[in-house]
């Protein structure tokens, strides 16, 4: 499965999802500030992207490294 590129509509800064290396553990979902995450199909996905406050919890959190943020230093 391909990387998946999502862009804030003022294109400020953009999350990439690793679908390969996503496993769907929720640790997004689950400590997301805004809830901008939803497993959809067994992946995770921004789904509110633009909500996003840019804290960077959802790049600490995951488990496999899945997701870059590019607002944050990981």
């Amino acid at each position: 499965m391909p990387v998946k590129k999502y862009t804030s509509k003022d294109g400020r800064f953009t999350i990439e999802i690793d679908e390969d290396k996503c496993i769907a553990a929720g640790e997004c979902v689950n400590s997301c500030p805004v809830s901008l995450y939803e497993i959809i199909d067994s992946k995770s996905n921004p789904v509110r992207i633009d909500d996003c406050t840019e804290c960077c919890v959802c790049v600490e959190v995951c488990p496999t490294g899945a997701i870059k943020h590019s607002s944050c230093p990981k």
